[in-house]
């Protein structure tokens, strides 16, 4: 039986001052990056990740940036930015849905510890703040690897692929989420559902809408827990466009997302429980996005 009061598991231990230090940690094998911890630190208990060393990275200046602007990039979060600092620093009146999916995040003492970019990294297909940052059409800088110091930027909608895995190579980092800037006339909302308020989600959903008077300018929809990775629902987005805003729209949309998701059956719901849930949580993101978007 495994005792997950204890790690059972001897590593080696750096607290990298920069980012180049951290960096040339993670070339070793066996190397994992540690942030908040809340997932790794279950991950070693249980026995699922033996990593030869651990290199944290809160002690690196770089990666504790928050810088804010008008635009193209409304937010550039560095990957050791907690949870806690989103939800006292982010602009909630530009993003209410990504606020909301911040709280529903654990407890304070959660939050306190875990990263916005952990949070992605660990790439679960149930957490609730890739579907919202997936219709804000965010996106990650990545330094690490071959790349012979360059960075390079990796829409979120290509970074995850399959459960908990990502287009993250050996030896490559998360240095901050870029989130840009809603233009006006727009809105979001976030949806889900859990057995308790501190479970993950049995199912999510985040809408985007942008108006061109009473008609559907753009629209970007996503799910979390009804497929292997978090994902955008691109038949509901279609049946969107150009639509005029109202239920009927709102349920043509949920119709199509409830057909085009693949959830599971598991012990928290079933595959076909998901299904119209998602569709009820489709109707309801899509109002409150249309109500913000000034409809």
């Amino acid at each position: 039986m495994v005792d997950s009061k204890r790690i059972d598991c001897d590593f080696d231990y750096h607290a990298p001052g920069t980012l180049d230090e951290a960096l040339a940690c993670l070339q070793e094998e066996g190397a994992a990056a540690l942030a908040g911890g809340t997932d790794l630190i279950n991950d070693l208990k249980m026995n699922n990740r033996r990593p030869r060393s651990l290199v944290y990275l809160p002690g690196i200046p770089e990666l504790r940036i928050w810088e804010e602007a008008s635009s193209p990039q409304a937010l550039k979060i560095g990957a050791a930015c907690t949870l806690r600092e989103l939800e006292r620093r982010l602009p909630r009146e530009r993003f209410p849905a990504l606020y909301t999916a911040v709280l529903a995040i654990g407890s304070p003492p959660i939050r306190n510890m875990a990263t916005l970019a952990g949070n992605l990294c660990t790439a679960s297909p149930a957490a609730d703040t890739p579907p919202v940052l997936l219709v804000l059409a965010a996106s990650l800088e990545i330094a690490g690897g071959n790349t012979n110091g360059k960075r390079r930027t990796v829409a979120l909608k290509d970074f995850f692929t399959g459960p908990k895995q990502t287009s993250l190579k050996p030896g490559e980092l998360v240095t901050a989420v870029l989130i840009p800037s809603p233009p006006p006339d727009s809105g979001t909302s976030y949806r889900r559902l859990a057995r308790v308020s501190l479970d993950i989600a049995k199912i999510s959903c985040a809408a985007f809408l942008e108006r061109a008077g009473r008609r559907v300018k753009t629209a970007r929809l996503a799910l979390g827990a009804a497929a292997p990775t978090p994902m955008r629902a691109q038949a509901a987005e279609h049946c969107l466009q150009s639509g005029e805003g109202g239920p009927a729209l709102w349920a043509e949309a949920a119709a199509a997302a409830a057909g085009e998701i693949r959830p599971i059956s598991d012990i928290r719901s079933s595959e076909a429980y998901r299904r119209r849930v998602a569709a009820v949580l489709v109707r309801e993101a899509l109002e409150e996005a249309w109500q913000r978007a000034g409809g």
